[in-house]
């Protein structure tokens, strides 16, 4: 599972504002139609009051790789960024 922290960390990271959060939903919305048509069996799922994953054939997919790579993602996110 990805927070919603962290993916806005991720993709705005460095900007002198950040849009709404809103924008994940949207996000999220334009990526579950396209694999809708693309790969069915993958499903973005929406975690109220967390965040988001994916999930193939019902079993939660990635968890595990992000879990076991999550201390390097997050000390990569406080390295200061070159300019």
């Amino acid at each position: 599972m990805l927070s919603r922290e962290t993916l806005m960390q991720s993709l705005y990271c460095g900007r002198e504002e950040a849009p709404d959060a809103r924008i994940l939903d949207a996000h999220a919305f334009h990526l579950r139609r396209k694999l809708s048509a693309y790969a069915p069996q993958i499903v973005v799922e929406t975690i109220r009051g967390e965040g988001f994953r994916l999930t193939a054939g019902g079993i939660v997919a990635f968890d595990a790789a992000v879990a076991a790579d999550r201390s390097a993602y997050e000390a990569a996110l406080s390295e200061p960024r070159a300019a």
